[in-house]
């Protein structure tokens, strides 16, 4: 996350957020037939499935476990789009 993202993030309440009891998430990032598409169309598409997308929340969290767990990141890369944004996750 760059500076100016971080000083931007700060002021939302979901990125401060914490939990008293613990959470599992699980993360499926590739719907096949999910590619290419606008936002507005992969929510259709995705919401037809029956699919939520995932929160932004959830996908930094998955990113930060995994990239500690492994060293890897579980993005490679790639953007990402999730409900109430879309990220870059670099590993550096």
């Amino acid at each position: 996350m760059w500076p100016d993202q971080l000083k931007q993030s700060e002021k939302d309440k979901t990125f401060k957020a914490t939990t008293t009891i613990p959470e599992r998430i699980q993360i499926d990032g590739h719907v096949k037939g999910g590619d290419g598409m606008n936002r507005a169309n992969q929510e259709t598409f995705l919401n037809n499935k029956g699919l939520p997308q995932a929160n932004l929340e959830d996908l930094a969290a998955a990113f930060v476990a995994f990239y500690v767990a492994t060293g890897k990141n579980i993005f490679e890369g790639k953007v990402v789009r999730a409900a109430g944004g879309v990220l870059l996750f670099v590993a550096v």
